[in-house]
């Protein structure tokens, strides 16, 4: 029974949180609660990043977590203590693993600082200006740091 109510009232929490973040179409996430000696390394360097913006979640599964790589268990190919089967579309309800006692809450794009929603922006502005090449059959000029513009015929190259 104990079990149940440790795990089952986080995910409960969780499972209410991604309605509303489904709802809200939110882009960002806090990850929260606080660590404890038995805290997860995993957990550990979420909680000290805070910010998760969606589009990172796949990366931060595969252990990767900015500049840091998380040991990873070779039974599920996720970090330690995670559920096996966790993906991108369920990680807001299992977070860190069993009787993980983290959230990912949904926030605001105006909580998230500007610095951390800028390196965002600059990400997903250079994949949609690759995406509209890719799309059209132009040239892509790419500037140099020499002040130069080299073209490439971008579709036959990459597409």
């Amino acid at each position: 029974m104990s079990r149940i109510f440790v795990c089952g009232e986080p995910i409960f929490t969780a499972q209410n949180n991604k309605l509303l973040t489904d709802d809200l179409e939110t882009e960002w996430f806090m990850y929260t609660g606080s660590n404890i000696e038995t805290t997860r390394e995993f957990c550990q360097h979420l909680t000290e990043k805070k910010y998760i913006h969606r589009s990172e979640i796949p990366t931060i599964l595969t252990g990767k977590i900015d500049d840091h790589q998380c040991e990873i268990y070779d039974k599920t190919g996720l970090p330690y203590g995670m559920i096996e089967g966790t993906t991108p579309e369920n990680f807001q309800v299992n977070c860190g693993g069993w009787n993980c006692r983290h959230q990912l809450v949904p926030v605001a794009d105006a909580v998230v600082p500007a610095d951390v929603r800028r390196r965002f922006e600059f990400a997903k502005n250079t994949r949609n200006k690759l995406q509209e090449y890719n799309d059209k059959d132009d040239k892509l000029n790419i500037p140099s740091t020499k002040g130069k513009v080299f073209t490439t015929e971008f579709r036959k190259q990459w597409g």
